[in-house]
Order: structure tokens, then sequence, then C-alpha cells
């Protein structure tokens, strides 16, 4: 199959191009005023993108710029340089391994027993090397998880460097072994300067020199470049527009033939400006920077295709560059040495060593699957569904854990662990809550569930609080500045009245010495080895002097209920706390109502009080005590309800 029939001739002549510095067509249409206002009608087209999102940008939400495509197409874009590096390092070693194939050839060319298998082993490395790039590389993409544009890039330059080596080989393999039949004449192999001049050139067809221009066009390089920035930045802001809006409701509502023929239609017309973006972005800009660079000679990379008045003529003249290595190697190849004097097989060949090089990117496919966020709901058929979601992790289904995750404590979606990424109080470490930590001696109990005091104080050493205020007055109410933000309930302690801050997480609750010492009629404490530990502050510990039980009377509640182990936060970004406390229910009868509480007070040598209550309020409350609608959600994704009063605290 022919590629151009400019060329065609001059290939059939002496089996290889001739060199003629020539410029892309469009390189010289655009010097016609013309056709450069098609080129300014896409700068205009760019600068109304960037001006909708910088008025955009002025609301509430933030636009992406077009950049979109971008941040999700180059992610790990360092790994795949890495891998690029070791693809670069393969194709430089079939140069290394030619030349040590060609010397170690012309000294043993007078053995015919050594020379054969000296060839056979040069083609198994040969055809390793093939088939490791087309099998490994997709393997290792898809391993690496690497990102769709990249996983597409990737698959393309290794596809470009296989077909430069193999040009490599099969220009130069002939001149070694055409030199058995004169001994005496040398032959001269490639240096290194031509292959790594060869492996970034714009061309797939090696040779030893090529036409060169003497200096660079500057400004054609920097119009190239801008150009190629411009063309992908409009790109980025056309597929951003175009693909929700076709696909958004992909899947989620009943098939209509109206919308999914439109949704076609806008198909056809985002592929059609894709292909023009990538071909103008690729073969007029791209291949032109880097012949500029390298002042490669000939810059004829494509024909006027748009010309094109069939398929055929379309598939020769919109990739020369391509289509002429395809013509060399492929068709030539086949005609001359193995299917003499048969057009038809050399064609069938072209084609499918085409189809060959396309499918072998296919399993990128799945990588771009597996690593885009799809908004749609798949539907799939399967005969037991409750097995397959039992069993099956990775695929669309949004599974729930059957059982409470090890880090959280909770039910939620594979993959969504609301602990992930978040510092454990207690230990310091990531990925759990404290109530899960592993160094802890007991697990936190759930809400609700009472548990006896004695056994709370009894059984640990250490017990954590939300944290100690100290007081700027003498007197036993005084809670600091900040009382007014604190959820207080006055407490009658055997007629002695003490403004209480309620704490519904704390593990004990704790008076100053000097508090307890102005109450009379109390019973002695009872000694303790029990140390105080503000949450999270494991260097902050305060010792006990004692235990004492206090009989309690609370103003204006008609009944009280038990609350035990609730997750707080201190909106003052003080550490989250725990409670452990009892309190029975109060009689009905009377406006003050007692509360036969036997739960367990510290009394320590510092002038601060923390006196925390663990008190809830239920349904027959005083009509002076409100209780807010406001909810909150807890770490774990719960949503709760939490008095007004509690300004200073949110539920985490």
């Amino acid at each position: 199959m022919p590629l151009s029939q400019n060329n065609k001739k001059k290939m059939e002549a002496n089996g290889k191009i001739a060199s003629a510095q020539e410029n892309s067509i469009l390189t010289e249409l655009l010097q016609i005023p013309h056709f450069q206002t098609i080129r300014y009608f896409f700068y205009a087209l760019l600068l109304t993108y960037i001006n909708r999102d910088v008025i955009i940008f002025f609301t509430d939400t933030q636009p992406a710029f077009g950049l979109k495509m971008f941040f999700r197409g180059f992610e790990n874009i360092h790994v795949s340089l890495i891998l690029w590096i070791f693809m670069f390092i393969s194709h430089i070693m079939v140069f290394v391994i030619f030349n040590l194939w060609a010397r170690a050839r012309r000294e043993v060319s007078f053995i015919e027993s050594i020379k054969r298998p000296w060839d056979l082993i040069a083609l198994s490395l040969l055809i390793m090397y093939y088939m490791g790039c087309f099998y490994y590389v997709p393997i290792f993409s898809q391993h690496l998880r690497l990102a769709p544009i990249i996983s597409t890039i990737i698959q393309l330059e290794n596809l470009r460097l296989v077909m430069k080596g193999h040009s490599f080989i099969r220009y130069n393999v002939p001149k070694v072994i055409a030199s058995d039949s004169d001994p005496n004449k040398s032959v001269e192999l490639p240096k290194p300067s031509h292959i790594l001049y060869f492996s970034f050139a714009p061309t797939l067809l090696y040779k030893d020199k090529y036409l060169r221009t003497e200096t660079p066009d500057h400004r054609l390089l920097l119009n190239c470049c801008v150009d190629f920035l411009c063309t992908i930045w409009l790109l980025g802001f056309v597929t951003d527009d175009f693909i929700p809006k076709s696909h958004q409701d992909a899947g989620l509502t009943k098939i209509d033939w109206i919308k999914l023929a439109l949704s076609i239609h806008d198909s056809f017309l985002l592929g059609l400006f894709v292909f023009l973006a990538l071909f103008y972005a690729i073969y007029q800009c791209w291949l032109n920077i880097t012949g500029e660079l390298l002042r490669f000679g000939n810059r004829e990379f494509y024909q006027a295709w748009w010309t094109s008045t069939d398929y055929g003529e379309f598939f020769r003249t919109w990739n020369t560059v391509v289509q002429d290595w395809l013509y060399l190697y492929i068709y030539k190849e086949f005609k001359d040495n193995i299917t003499p004097n048969n057009k038809v097989i050399p064609k069938l060949m072209v084609l499918f060593i085409s189809a060959l090089a396309i499918e072998s990117s296919k399993s990128q496919a799945k990588v771009m699957a597996e690593q885009q966020e799809v908004s749609v709901l798949k539907v799939k058929k399967v005969e037991n569904k409750e097995e397959h979601r039992k069993n099956c992790i990775n695929c669309g289904y949004q599974h729930l854990h059957r059982k409470n995750c090890i880090n959280c404590g909770y039910q939620h979606l594979y993959g969504k662990c609301p602990a992930f990424r978040k510092t454990c109080a207690k230990c310091q470490k990531q990925n759990h809550f404290a109530k899960m930590c592993k160094t802890r001696v007991e697990k936190r109990a759930k809400v609700n569930e009472v548990k006896e005091e004695a056994a709370l104080v009894e059984d640990e050493d250490e017990l954590y609080i939300d944290s100690l205020y100290r007081t700027t007055t003498s007197a036993v109410y005084s809670i600091n500045m900040q009382k007014d933000t604190m959820w207080i309930q006055k407490v009658q302690i055997n007629n002695k009245i003490i403004d209480f801050k309620l704490d519904t997480g704390a593990e004990i609750n704790v008076l100053p010495l000097d508090v307890l010492n102005s109450i009379t009629g109390l019973t002695e404490l009872t000694p303790s080895d029990i140390s105080i530990i503000a949450y999270g502050s494991k260097d902050f510990k305060i010792k006990s002097k004692g235990i004492v039980k206090l009989m309690c009377q609370v103003k204006d509640i008609s009944n009280l209920i038990r609350r035990n182990r609730v997750d707080l936060k201190s909106s003052r970004n003080s550490p989250s706390i725990k409670a452990g406390i009892h309190s029975e229910p109060s009689d009905d009868s009377g406006n003050e109502s007692k509360m036969n509480d036997v739960s367990n007070t510290l009394a320590t040598n510092d002038n601060t009080i923390n006196t925390d209550q663990a008190a809830g309020l239920a349904n027959n409350m005083n009509p002076d005590i409100t209780v807010t609608e406001k909810t909150y959600v807890t770490r774990s994704g719960r949503t709760v309800k939490q008095p007004r009063s509690l300004g200073d605290y949110h539920l985490a």
C-alpha cells in the first residue's frame, strides 16, 4: 500500500526516500493573511472560554479553567517518566547489541558453523525485544495505575521506539551481511550520535545522514510552541464542556432514542474537534518544534488530506510519517521478498499490522475504567447478587462492610472509612479513631451503655477529661471568663450551690480541693492513685487527692436519663474527651427534684472547676430549658442532636 504518490517512485527506485528540504503545507499556508484569520478565530475562542471562567471565579463556584482533564490525565507523571527511561534504555540496547553482533560476526565470518548460530541468537534477542515491548509495557502501565492521558502517551511512545528500532535494524543489517562477499571491504557501523539523533528526529526511517537546515527559525519555533499550548488548552475547555453534558445521565435514566441520537451526534462533533486539534498540535506544532530544534530538513509530515475524495487517499496522506514506514517495511517487504508480484497480501498485512498496533493499547482502556471516577450506575445481570455483593470488593457496586470496621468501629462503604488520614488522639498515629486504638486497655462502649462507677474508677489508673479551667476568683462557683459560652448547671451539694460545667464526655468529675472543703457534712476522701489527663495531652497529668461520693440536687429538671460514652470535640480545637458517668433518675414530685447521684468525683489541689455531670434532658423538661433542633454529624457519619446551650462543643 503506497503512502504518498510523490514518494512512491523515489522509494521504488532506490529503496528509500530521497532527501528534500520541504516545509509543512500548513506552515506555507499560514504565511497567507487569509489563512491566518482562521488561526486568530481559535485564539478568540480560547479567550472567550478564559473570560467566562474568570467571571465564574468571582462567584461562589471555582472554575477549572480547562485544566480538569490535565489534572486527572497527568497524575503520577513522575512514575511515567521513570517508565519512559527504562523504555529508552531498552531502545538504546538495540544499538549496543547490534554493534556487538556486527563486530563479532566480522571476526568469525570465515567460520560458517559459528556464524549461523550467532545470527540466530541475535534474531532471537530482537524478537524477545519486540514481544517484551508489546507485552510488558502495557502490563507495567496497568500495574502502576497511570492516568489515562499518560497511559496513552506511554503506549504511543513505546510504539514509536519499536518502529524506530526496527528501521535501524532493517537499514544496517543488510550492509553487514553484504560485506561477507568481500572480507577486505570495511563496513561503517553507526555511531552513538547517529542513534541519539534518530531517536528524537521527527521521522521513523533511519539514515546515517539527514538533510539539515543551517540555522533554526526562531520565529517559527516560537509560533509552534504558542500554538501547541493554546490548542491543548482549548481542547481541555471543550472536553470539559461537552463530555459531562453529553453523558451525565448515562445509565441513570431510561433510554430515549431521541436523546441517544442527540448524544451520538454531539459525540461526532466532539470527536471531529478532537481529531483536528490533535492533528494540528502534534503533526503541525510538535513535529515542527522537534524539527527546528534538531534542524531537521524534511518537514513533509502530512499532505493535503483535506482534499481527499476517498478513504484510501485520506489514509495515505494524513500521516506520511507512519505511512512511509508501513510502505517501506511492510508493504514493500512482502511484495519484494515474501509474496513477489502479489499486491493483495501486502495490503492486507499493512492493515493487519496497523490494527495490531492499535489493539495493543486496549489494555489501557481497563486502566482508564478503573481510575476514572464514574458518576453513573452500572447495571449488570448477576445470577446470585447477594453472593456477588458479599464477595466482590472492587466492582462497580458500592458495598457496605458487613461488620464494624476495625479502624473506625462503624459500617461504611468500602474505601470510605471516616478514619482514613485521621490522627488518633491516644497514640497520635493515623488511620484509626481513639476508641479503636490498640494501645487502649478497653474499647469504648456504645452510646447509652451504663457502666458502674466503681468499676470505672478502680479498673483504670488514668482517666481522661476535656480540660481544666483555672478560676480567676476564690468563689466556688466562678468558672473563669468562658462561663457565658459554657453549658452550666447549678447543682446543690449539702445545701451548697455550685456551678457545674456539664460535660457528657469526661470519664470522671473534678472538684478543686478548696471547693470540696467548703462543703460541710462530707465523708472523708478515699485515697486513689488515679491521674487525670487532658485528652490528647499525655504529658500534662494531675494527681488526684482521692475519691468522694456526693449526693447532688439539681434544680429545674423534672426528669433525667442516663448517658454514657459520647464522643465530643471542643470547638476551640481541644482534643476529644470521654464520658463514664452514672446518674439515677429523680422523683417527679416538686419543683426541685433530687438526683441520687452516686457518681465518683475526684478532688485535686489545683484551683480549678471542671465538675462534669453526665445528664441528658428527657421527655418532661422544664419550659425554661430548651433543646435546639440543630444536628451535628460525627466523624463516624452519625447525625445527632445537642442542646443549644452547649455552645462550646460540637460533635466530632
